[in-house]
């Protein structure tokens, strides 16, 4: 059994340094005689498994093996992350680190405190939005996934390499994409939500390309053009929170101060209509289809 490291796989082990690239190394000549050594991830279809660093931090490794994912008798690597930190001297050595004062009062645990509210936000908004669906476009409510446990989350920023922002993670909660359904596309420019599988492919995808003028870790997917269309996509900037536009055309741009603005423009839309600039929403066989558009049969605009 030959094991191949993915070119996605291998940057990610030079970013974590000399030391992930030793236990990786290693665990490769394991999986060439034990392709079993990691545990089936029914959310992401692969396999993973831990391993440690000679630091002692510990990484998780995705990959998959065999047909139809790979060719006979190949195990390829996909992703490595970092799921804990080398110990310190004083946890290594049971030393007594110097403790810091604490700093004015209201600074601990402001960061928490903003996603806290970013995620009460998007749930606000999502729930205008859905409470809309239900009332008025039962198809495209129907096509919603359910939401997701936050250990798959885990899983998920495990495969990505990267934190999740607060907002997204409060809107998977809720609902982690949507069916392959009549009215699925119900975000503005008719957009699917994308389900986490799908994230994760297009991630992957889009880092393998090794430019980062095309595409950067930090940058997660949460909409697409289609439930199995990627002519464009909005991601959430987990180190700005803004939600920017991709498309295969080469566009790249800012679309949005944060993912909780952009529902709550969709929200203000439906539940107002006048307030709708560009695109105003409109019904079709119980599903919310944004126009207007010629080409969608018994479209209708919807005017409140």
């Amino acid at each position: 059994m030959s094991v191949e490291i993915s070119d996605s796989a291998r940057q990610q082990c030079q970013e974590l340094g000399p030391a992930a690239e030793a236990a990786v190394a290693e665990l490769s000549q394991s999986l060439a005689g034990t392709q079993l050594l990691g545990e089936f991830d029914t959310f992401t279809k692969l396999y993973r498994a831990s391993t440690p660093t000679r630091e002692g931090a510990t990484l998780s490794v995705h990959y998959l093996y065999g047909p139809p994912y790979t060719a006979e008798g190949v195990v390829q690597i996909g992703s490595v992350a970092q799921v804990s930190t080398p110990p310190t001297a004083a946890e290594k050595y049971g030393e007594h680190a110097e403790e810091e004062p604490p700093g004015p009062a209201g600074d601990i645990g402001d960061d928490t405190a903003q996603e806290e509210i970013a995620g009460r936000q998007v749930t606000d908004a999502w729930t205008r939005i859905e409470t809309w669906l239900r009332a008025h476009a039962p198809a495209s409510h129907e096509a919603l996934r359910p939401g997701v446990a936050r250990q798959e989350l885990t899983h998920l920023e495990d495969v990505l390499g990267t934190r999740l922002p607060a907002e997204l993670m409060a809107l998977w909660r809720l609902h982690a994409g949507v069916h392959d359904a009549p009215g699925a596309g119900f975000l503005f420019r008719n957009g699917a939500l994308m389900a986490l599988a799908d994230v994760a492919e297009y991630h992957g995808s889009q880092m393998s390309l090794g430019d980062d003028d095309v595409w950067q870790r930090p940058w997660i997917p949460f909409c697409s053009s289609g439930v199995h269309d990627r002519s464009f996509v909005l991601y959430v900037d987990a180190g700005t929170g803004t939600v920017g536009y991709v498309s295969r055309y080469g566009e790249r741009r800012e679309e949005f101060a944060s993912l909780s603005v952009y529902l709550e423009e969709i929200a203000d839309a439906l539940e107002v209509p006048t307030l709708a600039e560009k695109e105003k929403p409109g019904l079709a066989d119980g599903a919310l289809v944004w126009g207007p558009v010629s080409d969608v049969p018994g479209w209708q605009p919807y005017n409140g």
